[in-house]
């Protein structure tokens, strides 16, 4: 178990492996939820830059955001915000009816136990709040090389569980924030 946890960390923290947001690769299949983005996906990447690495890349125009629809990569959505006008978030939720595991960060997936998130994140995450009134509490995963984005993860404080993982830009994420990005 070490051994696995020290591995996905590591891919996490160097943007190695076939499945760090860095890497990758063609088949969104394969795309892990790091604290940069998703697969080649990077948060801030525009809209032009990201159709030339994802020629199937659909945006879909919203009043405040647009969403970004990648083909075979429907359980995670994609927005970018007017104000941005790039990619601004990227995110895995427990309440997607469509929900397809295997793009956790790190390997840690949504409906895992908070236990599961420390053991493989460690010293890197960082308790952020408890929000005692909705029954969540909140965690981080920063970049690494001094970017201002994390992976932010929603706990469920009444089952320990994994609601919700987001990548995006410090400042930017809902609960915590108090920013709701597509409203």
């Amino acid at each position: 178990m070490f051994a696995i946890a020290l591995a996905a960390l590591t891919a996490l923290a160097t943007g190695s492996g076939p499945q760090s947001a860095a890497a990758g690769g063609s088949d969104p299949s394969t795309w892990r939820l790091g604290p940069s983005g998703i697969g080649p996906l990077q948060l801030g990447m525009n809209p032009a830059k990201a159709r030339s690495v994802i020629p199937g890349l659909r945006i879909a125009h919203h009043r405040f955001c647009d969403t970004w629809i990648v083909p075979g990569l429907d359980s995670i959505s994609l927005f970018s915000t007017h104000s941005r006008g790039a990619l601004s978030s990227a995110s895995i939720s427990a309440f997607d009816e469509d929900l397809q595991p295997g793009h956790g960060a790190g390997g840690v997936e949504v409906g895992d136990s908070v236990h599961e998130l420390k053991q493989t994140f460690g010293k890197r995450l960082r308790f952020i709040e408890n929000i005692r009134s909705v029954r969540k509490a909140f965690y981080r995963v920063l970049s690494p090389g001094g970017r201002q984005t994390a992976i932010e993860f929603t706990v469920n404080t009444g089952n320990g569980r994994i609601e919700y993982e987001q990548a995006g830009f410090l400042g930017e994420f809902y609960y915590t924030d108090g920013t709701e990005l597509c409203a």
